[in-house]
């Protein structure tokens, strides 16, 4: 646990996200390729519904949206 005082309430989950990423990197470097392919269908699934802030939602982006997926 570490504590990081910031006035921003996004500056206080610096600590969080630096866990999840070396936790996605253990992860990436035991599992290789199937845990890469998971996590790129999901990020594209995120960036599709725009669910990210640095996303813009496309014409064609909000059509993929629209469409159902089906899980593998």
């Amino acid at each position: 646990v570490a504590a990081i005082d910031a006035n921003s309430p996004f500056d206080t989950l610096a600590t969080a996200v630096a866990q999840m990423e070396t936790v996605f990197a253990h992860a990436l470097e035991g599992h290789g390729a199937g845990v890469r392919k998971r996590i790129e269908d999901i990020e594209k699934i995120r960036s599709a519904n725009a669910v990210t802030l640095d996303t813009v939602l496309s014409s064609s982006a909000d059509d993929a949206a629209k469409t159902k997926t089906t899980r593998k």
